[in-house]
């Protein structure tokens, strides 16, 4: 009867106070949403703020990997994470999430799919926008 219920709507918008006051874990605002995302998670998938689609929990994990990575390595850039992990031969630890991207011009790199960059860049505060025009996501 005294229960309340809370609905994350949004969950990137959330300022500091907001995360304060439901995560007492985490020493940033980054920390803090990922730990809210965390505890977002049920036995096997993840709520997906962004499009209202359950995630599978292997992909959370993938996804979760990649940032911490991008974090662990002060990227800047979307691009340096995936030529880093290019170099460091490690897709084989992404197999849910990469993508081979054709991009205008011919241009293939290794990357993640277009979903999971949108999501990536909302939880690392960054801009998807900049790099040359994907045409076409290819899982790998």
């Amino acid at each position: 009867p005294n229960d309340y219920i809370v609905y994350f709507q949004r969950v990137t918008e959330l300022d500091w106070q907001d995360l304060q006051q439901f995560i007492s874990n985490g020493m940033n605002k980054f920390d803090k949403l990922c730990i809210l995302y965390e505890a977002l998670l049920d036995d096997s998938s993840s709520w997906d703020f962004f499009k209202g689609e359950r995630l599978p929990r292997e992909v959370v994990d993938e996804i979760t990997h990649y940032i911490s990575i991008y974090r662990t390595q002060k990227f800047s850039k979307h691009y340096e994470i995936n030529n880093w992990i290019t170099q460091n031969d490690l897709w084989e630890q992404f197999r849910n999430i990469r993508s081979l991207n054709h991009h205008v011009g011919g241009v293939v790199v290794k990357g993640i799919r277009e979903t999971y960059f949108k999501i990536t860049c909302r939880l690392l505060a960054i801009s998807d926008e900049g790099g040359s025009r994907l045409e076409k996501c290819q899982p790998w």
